[in-house]
């Protein structure tokens, strides 16, 4: 060597190696360390100063393609390669191998798709109705029913597909999994049923008063719901602003009605409706607080007795409301929507003459003398 340089070959000769620290983590080439059979990835670490070479040892079933002996080198994972193993690595030189680094390999196999969405009730006869789990990269995913009565109409090996449903179809499942070269996972799985779900809930009075009327109720509309069956407590009329029912049962396409009560207590149950049946009932139990309820105040001992004639009739009424108490009375003539066609004041034993102008149909009249409320049907012929 010249004079003022350092003799590095002399140095070693003299029995003073370079010792080689362990290698830089080990990264994965373009992504995750997740692979499956077939799949071929490449890996790098640092470049060591004072390294010769590099000494890579793939996991099992795995094959390096090329770059051994380099800090960079390409995978390929055979279908021998399923189950955990570590891709390790060494630094070389005169002196020997670094410590080994190594990064431990997984195997990309399938998870349980994620829960399905889409319409579970209310299918009958429905045709292009979506249903789908959340899409992971890479994943194919494949979609049965357990009925041919129903059928995946599009969307096949993805995450989302449109299916359809047949004459005929009642209830059954819908199942999907994921797939890649990995495997196939377990099934995720949806019951879907052809009628409809029972509304969520009857927005309205739970308590009333025996014989009021225009009570109003509603609910929101019910998928795949053509028309609902509403039924109030026996005695008791729906309407839906055009019809009134005759008896306590209405069927309308309506989500909003009014009830008329009579002197039953119950339930007002509400169902949904398809063309192929009915589904299931919501209820809403109804109680009287206030059936002929006599005032604390103002001292009425008896009764409110009321006499209405003729009734039915298709010319005026008269109505007689008896009372041993002489509060004044108010009188409303209420047609089925609730609406007031007449209100009339006046005295207890008196004569009340009302029906001019109102049209066929049924109407409730109700008297009321303080805190004392009572009530009668009406029909005008």
């Amino acid at each position: 060597p010249q004079s003022g340089t350092v003799d590095l070959w002399g140095t070693w000769w003299a029995g003073v190696c370079i010792t080689l620290p362990i290698p830089s983590g080990i990264n994965s080439v373009g992504g995750a360390e997740l692979v499956c059979p077939g799949k071929t990835k490449s890996y790098k670490i640092t470049a060591i100063a004072g390294a010769t070479s590099y000494t890579w040892t793939p996991p099992i079933g795995a094959n390096i393609v090329s770059g051994q002996g380099t800090n960079t080198i390409t995978v390929n994972y055979t279908a021998g390669f399923i189950a955990t193993d570590t891709l390790r690595v060494v630094a070389n030189n005169a002196c020997g191998a670094s410590p080994e680094r190594k990064l431990t390999i997984k195997i990309n196999k399938p998870t349980l798709p994620s829960v399905v969405t889409g319409q579970n009730y209310g299918v009958c006869n429905a045709m292009g109705i979506p249903y789908s789990v959340t899409n992971v990269a890479g994943m194919t995913y494949t979609w049965s029913f357990n009925t041919t009565l129903a059928n995946v109409a599009s969307g096949q090996g993805s995450n989302a597909i449109n299916a359809n449903f047949l004459s005929g179809y009642t209830s059954a499942k819908i199942s999907v999994t994921a797939g890649n070269a990995c495997g196939t996972s377990s099934a995720r799985s949806l019951t879907i049923r052809s009628l409809t779900a029972a509304p969520a809930a009857i927005t309205g009075a739970s308590t009333v008063c025996s014989g009021q009327i225009g009570v109003p109720y509603s609910i929101d509309s019910v998928k795949g719901a053509s028309a609902y069956v509403w039924t109030a407590p026996v005695g008791s009329h729906v309407s839906d602003g055009i019809k009134t029912s005759a008896a306590n049962t209405l069927t309308t396409t309506a989500t909003s009605v009014t009830v008329n009560y009579g002197s039953t207590a119950g339930n007002l149950i509400v169902k949904g409706k398809n063309s192929c049946g009915f589904g299931a009932n919501k209820n809403l139990p109804i109680t009287f607080n206030c059936l002929q309820r006599e005032s604390k105040t103002t001292e009425v001992k008896a009764g409110l007795n009321l006499v209405l004639s003729p009734n039915p009739t298709n010319n005026l009424f008269t109505l007689i409301a008896r009372s041993s108490s002489n509060e004044p009375l108010t009188v409303r003539v209420m047609d089925a929507t609730g609406r007031i066609a007449h209100e009339i004041k006046g005295r207890p034993n008196q004569s009340f003459t009302f029906g001019d102008g109102l049209l066929s149909g049924l109407y409730m009249v109700e008297v009321r003398q303080g805190k004392v409320v009572k009530t009668i049907k009406a029909v005008k012929e």
